[in-house]
């Protein structure tokens, strides 16, 4: 409470008037995510709470401090993540405005190596993992197969053929 005294200079005559202020606690701002994912994949940020206004900004963690405004007016905020990335809120709740953060790490892709297959017409083809340069703990093969070093076609190749297969690390599967 703060009380105020005004005086009339030339009366002489005082007045007094008291004021109350209500101090308001800061808005407790929280950003809600996803749990870890994977580069390139799409995570959706959440505000903890309603507010009457909300802008979001990122600062990547390379280095570059810039904070960047990505969006503005939604609780909701959805974004591909390529890096690892900090997310900032700040929200307005009518009286007072505060921010919040969040730092979302992208786990990276698996990087697929492969040794050059060698094949004789109507043979087989053994399609092997180079381990050197693979940064992969499982793989998918052509035919839904999963192992870590090698697959064996089932049919004798007599034409040039294309096999599409995956590599996964830490659960983050290449495209």
């Amino acid at each position: 409470t703060y009380s105020v005294t005004v005086t009339d200079g030339k009366t002489q005559c005082t007045n007094t008037g008291k004021y109350v202020v209500k101090v308001r606690n800061l808005p407790n701002v929280q950003i809600e995510s996803d749990p870890a994912i994977c580069t390139n994949d799409n995570i959706t940020l959440t505000a903890n709470a309603e507010y009457n206004s909300y802008e979001w900004a990122y600062i990547n963690n390379n280095g570059d401090t810039t904070k960047y405004t990505i969006g503005n007016g939604s609780q909701t905020f959805e974004t591909s993540v390529t890096d690892t990335t900090t997310y900032v809120l700040t929200a307005f709740d009518g009286y007072c405005t505060n921010t919040g953060s969040k730092t979302v790490a992208a786990k990276p892709l698996p990087v697929i190596a492969i040794k050059e297959p060698i094949v004789c017409y109507g043979k087989k083809v053994i399609i092997s993992v180079d381990r050197s340069r693979s940064k992969a703990d499982k793989y998918q093969w052509p035919d839904g197969t999963e192992n870590n070093t090698s697959w064996t076609s089932s049919n004798t190749l007599t034409t040039e053929t294309n096999y599409t297969f995956k590599a996964s690390l830490d659960n983050c599967w290449s495209n």
